[in-house]
């Protein structure tokens, strides 16, 4: 079974890159779907598994087995919106190495890790280019101007934005002092700015700022598209046209309609397809409680409750300023 380790713990693998997904009880039957489709590919690709339990804990031992996943312990148990992508860029503990870091609504179509594994730079992001960097479009899901010069003041465009559900990223080169303005890393909630996307407009300003500052490798290359225009081609609505692996693409679901009733999912042949792969590893006896697990961690309700009863913990331990939550 995927054994559970802790950062500090951590030892540097033989391949250059590790994959580090990011899961919480409301996504968790994405998560899955993710790790299984990365599977499909790279049987051997270490894969690590950072746990949000701010809408409640939830199950992994089946999927840690299957598909040989590690759980990695940051140190936190809640985190919110994101935020645990930034307290992983954050650690210095960890082996000194390029993580493919990805949000549980992305699935691999291909050979993924060939583009990114090609491509030089302590960080590399899939560009958004905008004839138009700060249209309101823009401003809406990154941030407008004003405030990068408020919050950073030696930020400069450097051509493009980028979606935060999948960087590359080497932690450690990201000190948290650059980012006081914004985020801090001692109590929920880390966020000290609201922003639309969270984590997304953050890191859009940080990093280019971390890139002059310290001369780290920044480079982008395209190795993700969004769910809506992938499927406007209806052929790529088949699992059986990825087996071989040729294409070097993920899709994300940002903004896409995500529903464990697949069938109300766009592309859902396809999701399909990779759910069949890995209930095909489990018995018939765990398929069922994978099923019954599914269920429960989309019951609304429930997972208010829970979400609410963690708050409210969260809250009473800042009161009495014990932030080891």
């Amino acid at each position: 079974m995927g054994k559970e380790i802790d950062s500090n713990e951590m030892e540097p693998g033989s391949k250059d890159i590790s994959i580090v997904v990011f899961a919480n009880r409301k996504d968790f039957f994405l998560t899955k779907l993710c790790i299984t489709s990365i599977r499909l590919y790279y049987p051997d690709v270490q894969i690590l598994l950072v746990k949000d339990k701010l809408n409640g804990d939830f199950n992994t031992r089946r999927l840690r087995k299957v598909h040989n996943v590690e759980i990695l312990d940051l140190g936190k148990k809640y985190y919110g919106w994101g935020a645990a992508k930034i307290h992983f860029l954050l650690k210095d503990n960890l082996p000194k190495r390029r993580y493919l870091c990805l949000d549980s609504d992305i699935v691999f179509v291909g050979r993924v890790l060939t583009k990114i594994q090609n491509t030089k730079g302590d960080f590399v992001f899939n560009p958004h280019y905008l004839s138009q960097p700060f249209s309101r479009d823009a401003i809406d899901i990154y941030f407008d101007p004003d405030t990068a010069k408020e919050s950073y003041p030696g930020y400069e465009y450097p051509g493009y934005f980028f979606n935060a559900g999948q960087t590359v990223v080497t932690p450690g080169l990201l000190k948290e002092c650059m980012l006081s303005t914004t985020f801090q890393t001692r109590r929920y909630p880390y966020y000290l700015k609201t922003f639309r996307c969270a984590d997304q407009p953050i890191l859009n300003m940080v990093m280019p700022v971390l890139k002059k500052e310290q001369n780290v490798e920044m480079n982008a290359v395209t190795y993700m598209i969004l769910s809506p225009q992938f499927f406007l081609d209806s052929t790529n609505n088949d699992f059986e046209k990825f087996i071989n692996g040729e294409t070097e693409i993920m899709v994300h679901y940002a903004g896409d309609t995500r529903n464990n009733d697949l069938d109300k999912m766009r592309g859902n042949m396809l999701l399909k397809g990779i759910k069949k792969e890995y209930h095909l590893k489990l018995s018939r006896f765990s398929r069922l409680l994978d099923t019954w697990q599914d269920k429960i961690c989309a019951h609304q309700k429930i997972n208010r409750i829970l979400y609410l009863r963690n708050r409210i913990w969260i809250e009473l331990m800042n009161k009495i300023k014990y932030y080891n939550y």
